[in-house]
């Protein structure tokens, strides 16, 4: 399979993956550390079947795995912040906005490769900033614009999610995707066992284990989650991982897509506001930052 098909099902994945988390996070837990606390214990026997299938996994040198994982527990701190704010924000505004990410790695070349952010690269940022923020503005009753609170977080995220490309992309240069993506997940799940490793929440995640269609939306979400990054790490090693990346950036309109399709035919599962004007706000605001984040990527 070509790295194109590969990046764009990679896409694609992730974007089904972001509406089971939304499920999740707003339907079937009443404390969002719960849905850690049952995603961490789900990745374990993953983590090991990964493991166990690599002959060559000693071949990974100590530095190589540190980053692994280290790029891992940044990149699971960073999806807690956005299961947080998902638990109320509407799906297809809030995983956009953290895709702003590509700023913070053009950000992070210029400091540690000395790398040069042009003209070019500089309008793209302004591009996306202003589609965040155009996505992240809300109408209060009275008719006054505001920024959401959560959009803070949010940008908090993304920041992790640069740092954790930033430390995968280093790791992929000498270590096989699927011995890179197993000390990834390692990581992820040390995040997510750190904060929600409670009683509390221990509780309420045997209580969802008993109920199969819960159990159904966590075995789906962990599942797609590991094959879309394997996905993405296999792109990144079959072609260009700046062009790999771009691709794989496109995540939020295949959110968009599969929001507006549920919202209309299932709103069980999804309801978000459908009307003419709040669909092309956030068409454009989507397109602004997959748009600024591709000229980024790619220059």
């Amino acid at each position: 399979m070509d790295w194109v098909t590969l990046a764009i099902l990679s896409a694609a994945t992730m974007g089904a993956v972001s509406i089971t988390e939304k499920v999740i996070v707003a339907t079937h837990v009443r404390e969002v550390r719960t849905f850690y606390l049952v995603l961490a214990f789900l990745l374990l026997p993953i983590i090991a079947a990964l493991l166990l299938s690599q002959p060559n996994l000693i071949e990974i040198s100590r530095g190589s795995a540190l980053l692994a994982v280290t790029g891992g527990f940044v990149h699971g701190s960073g999806l807690m912040l956005v299961w947080r704010v998902l638990r109320t924000g509407e799906v297809s505004r809030v995983i956009p906005v953290t895709t702003t990410f590509p700023i913070f790695v053009a950000i992070l070349a210029a400091l540690f490769f000395d790398e040069n952010i042009g003209i070019v690269k500089w309008l793209a940022i302004v591009i996306m900033v202003a589609g965040a923020i155009l996505l992240s503005a809300q109408q209060a009753p009275g008719g006054r614009v505001f920024i959401s609170r959560s959009f803070a977080l949010l940008i908090l995220a993304s920041m992790s999610f640069a740092v954790s490309q930033t430390l995968s992309n280093q790791v992929l240069e000498d270590t096989h995707r699927v011995v890179a993506l197993s000390f990834s997940l390692v990581g992820v799940s040390i995040a997510l066992f750190t904060v929600s490793a409670r009683r509390p929440f221990l509780r309420e995640g045997l209580a969802i284990v008993r109920k199969p269609i819960a159990l159904s939306w966590f075995l789906a979400n962990a599942i797609g989650a590991v094959t879309g990054n394997f996905l993405m790490f296999s792109a990144f090693q079959a072609g260009s991982v700046s062009l790999a990346s771009t691709l794989v950036s496109t995540r939020p309109l295949f959110i968009f897509i599969y929001a507006v399709i549920l919202s209309r035919f299932v709103p069980k599962i999804i309801k978000e506001p459908l009307s003419s004007g709040i669909l092309c706000t956030k068409l454009l605001a989507i397109a602004m930052i997959v748009g600024g984040g591709s000229q980024i990527i790619t220059r």
